[in-house]
């Protein structure tokens, strides 16, 4: 791999989540850069502290989600619409917002996708 790469944060969208968190926190304990797209910065800073760069937007934000993949070397995700606050946006938010996102990262330097 690219050295410069590996300086490169991985972009964690749900990262403030059941399974996000402990993604973010397995990354940190191999001293792996982190940013986090959250729509409430406040909560993933008390989170995680400034150990993780917080990009601040939602991933339906096309906008939020151009800027949140600059210069990252891979992104994990692990959004979920199953609260009952979001199931209703189930499509929009699991299906929609990935597909814009992979079409976004075509072509571009960011690699990885899990």
């Amino acid at each position: 791999m690219n050295p410069q790469a590996l300086k490169r944060p991985i972009l964690v969208l749900g990262g403030t989540g059941h399974y996000g968190q402990f993604i973010v926190r397995s990354l940190l304990e191999i001293n792996t850069p982190v940013r986090v797209l959250s729509r409430n910065p406040v909560k993933a800073q008390k989170m995680f502290g400034e150990k993780v760069e917080i990009s601040k937007g939602d991933i339906l934000d096309i906008n939020s989600l151009k800027k949140s993949i600059k210069d990252t070397s891979g992104i994990v995700i692990t959004i979920s619409a199953m609260t009952p606050q979001l199931i209703r946006r189930y499509r929009i938010i699991e299906l929609d917002a990935v597909k814009k996102l992979v079409d976004l990262i075509k072509g571009g330097e960011t690699r990885r996708v899990v």
